[in-house]
């Protein structure tokens, strides 16, 4: 009796840190709303105005960047050196105008974006659409936006 108890102890001890990682793989942080306009983007310090195209990233220590093009925000994780699943990126819907996660967005090609990287968002799958990595093998491919003066 003494040792299936002592067991039973030791194997919930074990899985307590897979427990912990599990729950905070599932903390979820709301993006922040997009005010036309008055958000800079960190790389080309353009002023976010083609709402259909931005995008915005939370980084690890709680601090959200607005990009005004997925370009630059694929291109600004590229350069900070942090692992990619330390950040939360969105990217707006392109025809529903709202923030969705840019991992598991799809994207199709052809849209005039700001920086022409040309690649909306999306949720609704069709045929010749991009998954996240394609996308971001695309804009990364091209050089990252020159600041404006």
């Amino acid at each position: 009796m003494l040792r299936r108890h002592f067991f039973r102890h030791a194997l919930g001890l074990a899985l307590m840190p897979a427990g912990a990682a599990l729950l905070s793989a599932c903390s979820k942080f709301d993006p922040m709303p997009l005010k036309d306009g008055e958000s800079e983007c960190p790389v080309c310090r353009m002023k976010i105005t083609a709402r259909p195209f931005a995008a915005q990233i939370r980084d690890k220590a709680g601090t959200y960047h607005f990009f005004d093009d997925f370009g630059c925000a694929v291109h600004w994780i590229k350069a900070q050196q942090v692992p990619e699943h330390e950040l939360t990126f969105w990217i707006i819907d392109y025809k529903g105008g709202y923030w969705i996660d840019a991992r598991r967005a799809v994207y199709m090609q052809g849209p005039e974006s700001p920086h022409g990287f040309n690649l909306a968002a999306s949720t609704i799958p069709k045929t010749g659409d991009l998954d996240y990595d394609a996308a971001k093998a695309i804009a990364l491919a091209r050089p990252a936006p020159v600041p404006v003066q």
